[in-house]
């Protein structure tokens, strides 16, 4: 693979298991430039400045987490890892909500730095169980910068960096199409609804493929270049069932669908990069102005540095 020379320097951090790996863009591609093993599974990531910031899984069903660090919270320094000390057990006290008795044990963490750079660490150990644990008993102690500070209300967070603009490939184009049903055979009649038209070398299809007996598809709702060459598109359709208008995320290179991405993750970063984050297998691709620099294998999440 051949990459742009004037590919610029961006650093990214790289999760796999318990392992954080600081990988630099480049002329060369992708180089990892350090690895910093830590003593659980990583949940979360934000950045603090340079420092990556890093809270630690609290899933018990996670063979790489460890109960002993459930829910810590740390620094990743010139040193290596460094935790933030464990609050006493008091600081999370309150009252159980009277609207429910379903128990989180272990409780649920979570993991918050604002635009100011403060470090906020939020515990739940009370919600009610539906699809999965919805807790809504918060309590949020803030680590830095001291002193200590306990809220019920939630810290606030910067907004994720927006995409890139990537250039559209010449031998490629796309229009979304108002489409129109045929009357179903039990005689039901669908509303006409947006498509995509997809044109490739002289060569058109409709996208979604399945739209006409996807019976749960509404409607195209957009697209966003991913790659010039070969040219890479990730298309929003919303759908109607449990939860009307959901929106759902497919990738396509050119106008065939990549199977293995369905669901990754799109994540922006500085100077017109992006990263593809699949999860079956689990592997994040990197590329720069619509061109691939490299693959990282292994990878549960990624995150640009700022």
């Amino acid at each position: 693979m051949t990459v742009d020379p004037a590919t610029p320097k961006v650093q990214l951090a790289v999760v796999a298991g318990t392992e954080l790996r600081f990988v630099e863009t480049g002329p060369t591609g992708l180089v990892i430039t350090r690895t910093v093993t830590l003593p659980g599974a990583i949940e979360t990531l934000r950045w603090a400045g340079a420092e990556p910031v890093v809270l630690l899984s609290s899933d018990a069903s996670d063979p790489d987490a460890d109960r002993a660090h459930f829910g810590e919270i740390g620094k990743i320094t010139a040193t290596g890892y460094v935790p933030f000390p464990r609050l006493p057990e008091a600081t999370w006290k309150m009252p159980k909500p009277k609207n429910t008795d379903d128990h989180q044990d272990p409780p649920r963490w979570h993991l918050y730095v604002t635009a100011s750079q403060e470090i906020w660490q939020g515990r739940c150990e009370w919600g009610f169980v539906g699809e999965g644990m919805d807790c809504d008993a918060w309590i949020y102690a803030r680590l830095a910068p001291g002193p200590l500070k306990i809220t019920r209300k939630e810290p606030s967070e910067p907004r994720p960096r927006g995409l890139p603009k990537i250039a559209a490939s010449k031998r490629m184009t796309l229009a979304l199409a108002k489409f129109k049903p045929r009357v179903a055979p039990d005689g039901s009649k669908r509303k006409p609804y947006d498509i995509l038209k997809c044109t490739l070398d002289g060569k058109t299809v409709e996208l979604p493929a399945d739209h006409e007996t996807d019976g749960s598809f509404d409607s195209v709702a957009g697209f966003t270049w991913l790659r010039t060459e070969p040219p890479m598109i990730q298309v929003r359709s919303t759908f109607n069932g449990l939860y009307p208008g959901l929106t759902s995320y497919a990738i396509y290179e050119g106008c065939d669908k990549i199977d293995a991405l369905d669901s990754a993750a799109i994540i922006g970063g500085p100077k017109d990069m992006i990263a593809i984050h699949a999860f079956e297998p689990k592997r994040v691709t990197v590329h720069w102005k619509g061109q691939l620099i490299g693959t990282l294998p292994d990878a549960d999440f990624v995150s640009f540095a700022p």
